[in-house]
């Protein structure tokens, strides 16, 4: 039963199938994007019964704290990493579709959390401006050291961004460029399908191209709440920056449809 508040509590869990893991996962800490609590997402990920939760909050590790004690007192696996703006040039909370590309890192392990830790404080420092961090894909990689997990993320990732502007050999070129940064083994390529009309073509091709670079597929929700029962908290809290320009933030607000879990 999701209320209005987006809450789980009294819904019956599916029957369980196949092991999943959400890589791919933002809380209210994601400031205007995000809408529930990290202990709410924590909560339907044990309800459906999901076998570990990463927490990738946009531009650092605010929630993590609150994360990682909610999930240990049920037991739920989780990884830590961080969706990280790439050429950001206004803070993320001043516009309703920031602009600038998007780079999915997950911590293989406490070095990795370390060195992620790092990179986002050293990266906002140098913007020098609240909300705004300076980040580019080489620094990056010469801060994960191996020991980040690389994912092509949602559409302003630097791969899928490319196939939708360009085509499939401008995506490709994106694809082996992130490949050669973090090592072919530090990088996968994300799906992720919202219902909405062009999700399917997007990861047919998507799943091309890593077919033809020999890398590996992840299923992803790019989850935003944790329940059906907020999705309109969130696409109001996403669209409010623009609520001056009542058809874009409509626009953005049906971009927001399906980012629960399952």
């Amino acid at each position: 039963m999701a209320g209005p508040a987006g809450g789980s509590r009294g819904r019956d869990a599916p029957a369980s199938t196949v092991p999943y893991a959400e890589l791919h996962c933002h809380s209210a800490f994601s400031f205007l994007d995000g809408a529930s609590q990290p202990e709410d997402l924590v909560e339907e990920a044990v309800r459906l019964g999901l076998s570990a939760l990463a927490f990738t909050d946009h531009d650092g590790l605010y929630g993590v704290v609150r994360f990682a004690e909610a999930a240990r007192e049920v037991g739920l696996r989780t990884v830590f990493g961080a969706e990280i703006s790439l050429g950001a040039r206004a803070p993320r909370a001043g516009e309703t579709d920031p602009g600038g590309d998007h780079l999915l890192v997950l911590a293989r392990d406490p070095e990795g959390y370390r060195r992620l830790a790092r990179l986002l404080s050293d990266a906002h420092l140098a913007s020098g401006e609240k909300g705004r961090l300076v980040a580019e894909p080489e620094a990056c990689a010469r801060a994960a050291g191996g020991h980040w997990q690389v994912l092509t993320g949602c559409r302003k990732g630097t791969v899928p961004r490319a196939l939708a502007r360009s085509g499939p050999a401008d995506a490709g070129a994106a694809l082996a460029e992130l490949a050669e940064l973090f090592g072919r083994g530090n990088v996968a390529v994300e799906l992720a399908d919202h219902a909405h009309p062009l999700d399917s073509a997007r990861n047919d091709a998507l799943a091309e191209l890593a077919r033809a670079a020999r890398l590996p597929l992840v299923a992803t929700g790019n989850v935003h709440y944790a329940a059906p029962g907020a999705a309109r908290l969130a696409a109001a809290m996403a669209a409010s920056p623009a609520t001056r320009g009542g058809k874009r933030a409509s626009a953005f607000r049906r971009k927001m449809n399906r980012r629960e879990f399952g």
